[in-house]
């Protein structure tokens, strides 16, 4: 009897582990900075402390293709980004290329990664024999887990954002929220009036809430609550221009075309309006003390009160770097300081009460420069990293960082060309420290040292050369650029058919000109009719 019992409690609790091994599914990443704005509520908070950076430049690497999602971390330091012709590239923490995966479209969203280290992505085709968007699950090793291919012409344009039970949401421009599981299976998806343009935020009980804009200020879009099994649970209407934003009283702040600023409990009930003086273009951040901060056009920062909405202060101002507005969404460190991105392409940092701390300029820029941007993601060491439209991404840390820079001659070439690599653009800024190394890798396994140096490759391809300096201090910044080597176009069909060239030159000639006397040629003299 008792070795039936005994029996019987093994076969039980196996039957247990094997159901629950078996539920086990992927959840947002625990990392630095997994999703746009770093969680899925879209808070803008990083649980790092960013106190040390002043504004000094790590690194830099030049994709060569705009930068125009934001950058998202995985718990090993690797920096996710996408850039406009669909390609997902991965990035060492030093700043060098980890791997690229190219997709059949292009993309601007911001990618989101799971439990596993699995990246997801969207790119999209419009017009053409087959237009649509597809979503991507990348595993960390860059291949490919899976693809949903959906033939809708109106394509995505936000980001995936993923639950508790690794279910990934897109919202289209065609109105529609997909449900696709971590299999890569579509489960639902719900249509809704507009169109959706920012990415979904999901609450702890794992409601999602959607924003959408419609055609006009008459025919308004809506901002929904979307249980998870697909169940529309309320919806109130308003032209969704940024957010929605989740803060941790479960209250729904999304910024409006027309110019408001709304707070909505979980049940739907309009908590507070708030009418503000222009556009806002950044979707809301929420600081720890749950201080709201929202980016304006005109070149403002402000922070409301959570409970009223009203403005606790405003920042703004106009510089020598020529600003232009803010349409990126704010990132927040630890210890309160709020970093956003100007369209200028400079990164800002302000004290939680307003104050301006420090700002970067991309030193190869000048202050005509209008970039579109994305918006920053924290690393966990308080590094500050953002991406501009003209393929630089740059990680931000403190200002005592030595700067690398190479110029490249010839920019182009093929595999019998002698490259020239010019590294004197490097400097430091720090007090009583200099440059010591210069370390260059040229991607094809040859390395080499000096300011100055030169490098042939074997044989045609793609090579990513790395330079490494090194001050007196021994901090080190590493930069890295993408080479492109291939042989010019054949002439040799232009020179072994030169003949009919020739020949259908000529004939064309002929032919101009035989129209050109028909129509413009002399005219024959017709005589009058005789009268009778």
């Amino acid at each position: 009897m008792k070795g039936t019992r005994l029996i019987t409690v093994i076969v039980i609790a196996f039957l247990g582990l094997s159901i629950s091994l078996c539920s086990v599914s992927s959840q947002l990443a625990d990392s630095p900075w997994p999703t746009f704005q770093g969680n899925a509520k879209h808070t803008g908070q990083s649980p790092y402390d960013t106190s040390h950076a002043g504004g000094g430049m790590k690194w830099y690497v030049n994709l060569s293709d705009d930068v125009l999602s934001s950058p998202v971390i995985s718990q090993d330091g690797t920096i996710y980004v996408t850039t406009v012709h669909g390609i997902l590239w991965a990035i060492n923490p030093n700043g060098t290329i980890k791997w690229n995966f190219t997709s059949e479209g292009s993309s601007d969203c911001t990618p989101a990664i799971d439990t596993y280290g699995n990246i997801y992505f969207e790119s999209g085709r419009s017009g053409g024999a087959s237009p649509g968007w597809t979503l991507y699950s990348i595993y960390p090793n860059g291949t490919e887990r899976w693809r949903f291919f959906s033939d809708s012409n109106f394509g995505n344009f936000d980001s995936p954002v993923i639950d508790a039970v690794g279910n990934i949401y897109l919202g289209t421009w065609g109105g529609l929220l997909y449900c696709i599981n971590d299999d890569g299976v579509e489960e639902w998806n719900i249509s809704m009036k507009g169109g959706v343009k920012n990415p979904v935020a999901i609450d702890d009980n794992g409601t999602i809430y959607v924003g959408t804009f419609g055609p006009s200020s008459i025919d308004l879009g809506a901002l929904y609550a979307i249980a998870p099994d697909g169940y529309e649970l309320w919806n109130h209407s308003c032209n969704n221009f940024q957010g929605p934003t989740i803060d941790d009283a479960n209250r729904i702040y999304v910024v409006t075309e027309e110019e408001h600023f709304l707070c909505f409990s979980d049940s739907g009930n309009l908590l507070w309006d708030q009418q503000i003086p222009e556009p806002g273009f950044s979707s809301p951040a929420i600081g720890l003390d749950g201080t709201i901060y929202l980016g304006f056009h005109n070149n403002r920062v402000r922070a409301f009160r959570p409970e009223n909405g009203q403005i606790i202060w405003t920042s703004g101002f106009v510089d020598t770097h020529g600003l232009v507005g803010v349409n990126t969404s704010p990132a927040i460190g630890s210890d309160g300081t709020i970093y956003l991105q100007f369209n200028t392409a400079v990164l800002y940092a302000f004290d939680s009460n307003g104050t301006l701390k420090w700002f970067f300029t991309p030193p190869h820029l000048d202050n005509s420069f209008t970039a579109e941007t994305s918006s920053p993601a924290i690393g966990s060491d308080g590094t500050i990293y953002y991406g501009i439209s003209d393929g630089y991404l740059y990680a931000i840390g403190p200002d005592s960082y030595p700067s690398a820079f190479f110029d490249v001659f010839p920019l182009v070439g093929n595999a019998s060309t002698n490259f020239s690599f010019d590294a004197s653009s490097s400097s430091d800024p720090e007090d009583g420290a200099s440059l010591s190394s210069y370390v260059w890798d040229f991607g094809d396994g040859n390395t080499s040292e000096g300011m100055f140096v030169s490098h042939t490759y074997g044989q045609n391809g793609n090579y990513t050369v790395s330079l490494t300096v090194e001050d007196s201090t021994g901090k080190k910044t590493t930069t890295t650029y993408l080479l492109v080597l291939q042989n010019p176009p054949d002439e040799s069909v232009i020179a072994q058919y030169w003949w009919l060239i020739v020949l259908a030159v000529l004939i064309a000639f002929g032919l101009a000109l035989m129209i050109a006397y028909f129509l413009l040629g002399p005219k024959q003299n017709v005589p009058p009719p005789e009268r009778n």
